[in-house]
């Protein structure tokens, strides 16, 4: 099946959901352990792949590209102005 993988993603994503609204009551300590975990896990992935690369030039410059862009634009700042209009609007 062609689109296991973002069926199999998608259905994590709504249980995930469903999951949050459940528990609205976790500690914030909690919530800020279980994010960093989840970062971390990013980052130890990232790197893993990108070691992993042929094209070691190409992960280098798209990292310092992507990150340029990313502060010129201020791309954080726009998702995070998203995500509390998001917030609001539930």
């Amino acid at each position: 099946m062609v689109l296991l993988g973002t069926l199999v993603n998608g259905i994590c994503i709504i249980i995930g959901a469903l999951l949050g609204a459940s528990f609205r009551n976790i500690p914030e300590r909690v919530k800020s352990t279980v994010m960093n975990g989840i970062g971390l896990s990013v980052v130890v992935l990232g790197v893993k792949m990108g070691l992993e690369s042929d094209q070691f030039l190409i992960v280098i410059i798209s990292l310092v590209v992507g990150g340029a862009l990313g502060e010129m634009w201020d791309i954080e700042e726009k998702l995070e102005r998203l995500g509390k209009w998001v917030e609001r609007r539930m």
